[in-house]
């Protein structure tokens, strides 16, 4: 593995480095990181190319250049400073964005607000009635 059969000069010569196997002219196979492309193995789609191996992409990324910089984000996600981020009023969980809970306008879980609804104040991380608003005392809290 790693090399193929030099028949002219007796010898065996070490494929390129993204070839786990190959003939004299093309890669056969590729380690898991990468994917045979007409006889070459460029890095797998969720890994970039870091000298010579295939690193794994930040996991909020489907593609990227580098492991701060995504190309790609899955659906719910935006990419903002070279990341991937959710969308307006949700938080990242583990697999994905999930809402923020109702009275939140954005937050980092289910549990924290980073911000509330018109009319609520953010206190400690949730979001509560702003009693000195006599509207919302009469109409929502």
């Amino acid at each position: 593995d790693g090399y193929y059969p030099n028949t002219i000069h007796s010898f065996c010569v070490a494929c390129h480095y993204s070839c786990l196997t190959c003939s004299s002219v093309a890669c056969l196979t590729c380690d898991s990181t990468r994917n045979l492309t007409s006889g070459t193995c460029p890095c797998a789609t969720g890994y970039f190319a870091n000298n010579t191996v295939c690193l794994q992409c930040n996991t909020t990324c489907i593609s990227c250049t580098s492991l701060t910089v995504c190309q790609q984000c899955p659906g719910g996600m935006t990419i903002s400073g070279g990341g991937c981020i959710c969308n307006s009023g949700q938080y990242y969980s583990v697999g994905g964005c999930l809402p923020c809970p109702s009275n939140c306008s954005s937050c980092l879980s289910d549990i924290e607000c980073t911000g509330c609804l018109y009319g609520l104040q953010l206190v400690n991380g949730v979001c509560q009635c702003n009693l000195s608003s006599e509207y919302l005392k009469a109409t929502v809290c």
